[in-house]
């Protein structure tokens, strides 16, 4: 029993002498950074994301995290699992360049560590597109005046968010010019005034409907022009489903394109027009919807139209003889024109529309019937004549037949009379 209190105090004091001279381990030092660099905008929701982690890299849980700008404390948060702490930001900020600072006090073994970084706070930017692209176009905005580029874009920033009205000007000139009328605002409205939320709908479209003058340039089939004055009429079909009618004399504004609101934004889509009718001497000269064609502003429409070349001939009836000094040609509207021969007793006219015509030579030596023709493409009409000379000849040709005949029929008999007692006469010989 003695001999073991020898051995116990040994054993104490050894491990008195190994715990004075073991090496405590002090505090570690720790590591706080800053996530991704906080650049926003005027009206964007502003956060920093901070971590927390010791110098081997073991992240530090439910430790508090403090963040000031500039110098004024703004709040603090636990990290969590990760090592990680964010901060989200309800006040709103002016543009320019703040400093923040993240901070943490250290607790027990950890050491304090803190983090600087710039918050970068831009103006909000506005946008307002034309559609279609709208050069020089002016808007209002704040008190400032926007105006479109080339590529029909209008930008400006503003320092605050909130609601601010956009108002399309007149511009009564530029759009007098091209001919565009407002039709809506992307995203929804239809009038000139709407509003511009930051943030929210910083970028607007303006969508215009252009409507440009019928220019028509109207030709037949070998691409000869025809006289304006010719047309009676014209009816033009477009893929919107608008019918216009143009009469003589008139000019009339056609759409080139519609606006329509899809799920990406404004589109603006061409209408495609067809020709229905054109009418001249009171016929149809065009096949319906055959021509098609999306107008322009500098370039004209060329209509293709149904017209045709005839070259009138008159004639003897019987021996071909040039007769006549004119013709008669009746129109498909039923209206009468004369027109002289030249010497051969031909006459061509040209661009005559498609349709029925009555011809009619006009001549003091003879008798001429109406001719009837339709017409349809170019072609050559010979007109005949009766002629004093054919009347003549007829008479004498009947005259001929009305007294020839009855001699024709009764020749056999003469022949047979006068060859009958030559024949009786011989027998009597013979015997």
């Amino acid at each position: 029993m003695i001999g073991r209190i020898p051995l116990a105090l040994a054993a104490l004091v050894c491990g008195l002498l190994l715990a004075a001279f073991t090496p405590v381990p002090g505090p570690q030092q720790t590591v706080l950074t800053f996530q991704r660099q906080p650049d926003f905008q005027v009206g964007d929701e502003i956060d920093f994301l901070v971590k927390l982690e010791t110098l081997s890299g073991a992240p530090l849980e439910a430790q508090e995290i403090e963040l000031s700008i500039g110098g004024e404390v703004i709040g603090s948060v636990e990290t969590d699992a990760l090592g990680a702490a964010l901060f989200r930001l309800e006040a709103p900020f002016l543009p320019g360049t703040y400093s923040v600072e993240a901070v943490y006090r250290g607790f027990q073994f950890y050491l304090p560590a803190s983090a600087v970084v710039d918050l970068t706070i831009a103006p909000a930017e506005i946008v307002v597109q034309t559609v279609p692209v709208i050069a020089g176009l002016e808007f209002s905005l704040a008190g400032q005046i926007l105006r479109t580029g080339a590529d029909g874009i209008a930008r400006t920033s503003v320092d605050r968010a909130g609601a601010y009205i956009l108002e399309l000007l007149p511009n009564e000139t530029l759009l007098s010019q091209t001919g565009a009328v407002f039709s809506q605002w992307g995203p929804g409205g239809f009038e000139p005034v709407t509003t511009v939320t930051v943030p929210g709908d910083v970028w607007k479209q303006v969508g215009f409907e252009i409507s440009f003058p019928g220019n028509f340039i109207f030709v037949d089939p070998d691409g000869n022009p025809i006289d304006h004055d010719e047309i009676e009429s014209v009816v033009l079909r477009g893929s919107d489903g608008m019918v216009y009618t143009v009469t003589a004399g008139e000019t009339l504004r056609l759409y080139a394109n519609r606006i329509f609101a899809r799920l990406s934004g404004l589109d603006s889509v061409a209408v495609v027009h067809s020709v229905q009718s054109v009418i001249v001497d009171g016929v149809e000269v065009v096949n319906r919807g055959q021509q098609r064609f999306v107008l322009t502003l500098d370039l004209p429409v060329e209509i293709e139209l149904l017209f045709y070349d005839v070259r009138f001939v008159a004639e003897d009836l019987l021996f071909g003889l040039p007769a006549g000094t004119g013709l008669e040609l009746v129109y498909p509207d039923g209206v009468a024109r004369l027109f002289d021969f030249d010497d051969g007793r031909e006459i061509l006219l040209t661009g005559l529309a498609r349709g029925e015509y009555e011809a009619r030579l006009v001549t003091n030596a003879g008798i001429a019937p109406a001719f009837p023709i339709v017409l349809s493409r170019d072609q050559e009409v010979r007109l005949p004549v009766i002629g004093f000379v054919d009347l003549a000849a007829g008479l004498l040709t009947a005259a001929v037949v009305v007294v020839g005949l009855p001699i024709f029929g009764r020749r056999r008999r003469i022949l047979a009379f006068l060859r009958g007692p030559r024949r009786a006469g011989g027998q009597q010989a013979q015997r």
